[in-house]
């Protein structure tokens, strides 16, 4: 690949990271809810997820998935469930709003470790347009008959840039969650990004159908 190929094709993963997206909305959730350390866990459920597909993509499986129509519905249904239930737990979230008597700290200590490394990791792994976009884009940088480590390293470079990315957003996040938790800043967020995470559920179930 050609320096200027080169550069094109990092420059089309950073704007495909910074595009806002269900990855952006949940991370931003869990650090609001439950702190900076969760929102990490869940960037860090997120990577791995977009790892093992990358690592799919890389050996053709990613491929097989999508050629197998029935499997590839599946994992829309899923994916559109999964996407649905978290903006319905937003929305609950909003209406009934924060207690005054859970104070961030003790949600934070109450937060179990796995719990936000697997909503950052179902998330990304129910979600078949990362397959999509990596089979349809991929093959504009990478020979048919290039080494499987050749379509790792390119098949990662969105995972990585996509995780420091959304590790800034934490860090964002955390500077200014004295004013996000308050109890009608939070419950403002939360409906709009249960709403958004329901919307993009829907159009998703309705792609999959």
């Amino acid at each position: 690949m050609s320096s200027a190929s080169g550069g094109s094709f990092v420059a089309v993963m950073v704007a495909v990271a910074l595009a806002p997206g269900p990855d952006v909305l949940v991370t931003m959730r869990s650090a609001m809810t439950w702190g900076s350390r969760a929102g990490l866990r869940t960037v860090g459920g997120i990577l791995a997820a977009s790892l093992l597909q990358g690592v799919a993509v890389a050996v053709g499986l990613g491929a097989a998935l999508v050629r197998m129509h029935a499997a590839f519905t599946v994992l829309r249904w899923v994916g559109a469930c999964y996407l649905v239930f978290l903006g319905l737990t937003a929305l609950v979230a909003a209406r009934r709003g924060p207690s005054g008597s859970d104070p961030a700290p003790e949600r934070e200590r109450r937060s179990r470790p796995g719990a936000a490394f697997r909503v950052g990791f179902l998330s990304n792994a129910t979600n078949p347009k990362v397959f999509a976009f990596m089979l349809a884009f991929l093959p504009q940088f990478v020979s048919p008959d290039a080494s499987v480590v050749s379509w790792l390293v390119h098949a990662w470079a969105l995972p990585v840039i996509g995780s420091l990315w959304l590790a800034f957003v934490v860090l964002l996040v955390h500077r200014a969650r004295a004013v996000l938790l308050r109890r009608t800043v939070r419950r403002v967020l939360d409906g709009i990004s249960g709403t958004v995470l329901v919307g993009l559920g829907l159009r998703l179930a309705v792609q999959a159908g």
